[in-house]
């Protein structure tokens, strides 16, 4: 098996990254392709963006630096670098026939393209600026080729993931990071991180919760701080319990007695006091309800199992609400009770004093 130093192999690929496109010192031809016999890699996992400015500037100034391509199939090529300016191209061809034939370096085939595609990766890696989650599916391909690479007889001593790093320029830590964030984050979380919604700090901490905890957060709170989101993985790592995470919702007075109240009688055969709506209270009667953000909506109301609706807590008037957690409110003492009074009796009687 082939046994040698990786990263100095890739070092050694000539222009890739560089500005000019070509190293100093080493020739290579340029040729001019039809437009429409360029494809793009399926592999590319960098960012397609900024094309409308690109391509005004390639309008202005004319292409700067030629299209890196292979070899395909019938006679096409696949772009190895200048996917950006590919699409920005497509954009001016499509009204101006000049920018038909593109200048293009073929790249010899004197590697499998699993060592040029991670050449492209080395060269690429300071060159521009990713995002955390562009970070992560780089690290992801550059894996995929290191094994690919085993696969076809190549041999390089040590650790794998130290390997990766080097080719992708970060640190072990921040390796660990991300590889943690990609493999553990659920589904609805990483949509969000991928769109630069969600700060790596929180897409970190939220990882390392089980899938059901990030499930419950996201329904509530899709703004989530680092901050807080590390502070709830060191509440669930001490055994805390959901329900504490609400107490911060509690504002007036007259709640935090109840709460008091709903402290004292939660405790025991009362584990389960929280429910998830759409799941429905089976009677009548006084209902805290959570409608989120968890520490801002916390409120009593009245839900009447026969109209199946909400309604206000001090009177029959019925609301609208989106309610996210509710439990039962338990007995109040006789200082917090109120009668409750219908609202057409409340529109009558309104009605006759005008």
């Amino acid at each position: 098996m082939a046994k040698f130093n990786l990263v100095d192999v890739l070092a050694q690929q000539s222009g890739l990254g560089q500005k000019d496109g070509v190293q100093v010192g080493h020739q290579e031809q340029i040729e001019y392709i039809p437009l429409d016999q360029i494809e793009e890699d399926p592999n590319n996992f960098y960012a397609i963006s900024g094309i409308e400015e690109l391509a005004d500037n390639i309008a202005l100034c004319g292409l700067q630096q030629p299209i890196r391509v292979r070899d395909g199939e019938g006679g096409r090529v696949v772009v190895v670098s200048g996917h950006r300016r590919r699409a920005a191209l497509l954009q001016l061809a499509a009204e101006d026939e000049r920018w038909t034939r593109v200048p293009c370096i073929r790249e010899k085939q004197d590697s499998s393209l699993a060592m040029q595609e991670l050449r492209l990766i080395y060269a690429n890696a300071d060159t521009r600026e990713l995002t955390s989650a562009e970070k992560a599916r780089q690290i992801a391909r550059t894996e995929q080729l290191l094994y690919q690479l085993q696969q076809e007889g190549v041999e390089f001593p040590g650790r794998m993931r130290n390997h990766v790093a080097e080719i992708c320029k970060v640190s072990a830590s921040k390796l660990a990071r991300l590889k943690v964030i990609r493999e553990r984050l659920t589904a609805a979380w990483i949509v969000l991180w991928e769109r630069e919604e969600l700060p790596e700090q929180t897409a970190y901490a939220l990882a390392r919760m089980d899938a059901g905890l990030q499930g419950r957060i996201y329904s509530v709170d899709k703004q989530l701080s680092g901050a807080k989101a590390e502070h709830i993985l060191d509440m669930a790592g001490k055994g805390e319990s959901w329900e504490t995470i609400f107490q911060t919702c509690f504002q007036s007075k007259r709640e935090k007695k109840a709460i008091d109240g709903i402290r004292e009688q939660s405790q025991g055969e009362h584990q389960k006091i929280w429910h998830w709506w759409p799941e429905a209270p089976k009677e009548s009667g006084l209902y805290w309800v959570l409608k989120g953000p968890l520490q801002q909506s916390g409120g009593l109301y009245w839900w009447n199992r026969e109209e199946a609706q909400w309604e206000a807590a001090e009177a029959a008037i019925p609301l609208t609400l989106s309610p996210v957690l509710w439990m039962k409110c338990p007995e109040l003492p006789e200082s917090l009770t109120w009668n409750r009074e219908d609202w057409r009796e409340i529109s009558v009687r309104h009605g006759k004093s005008n």
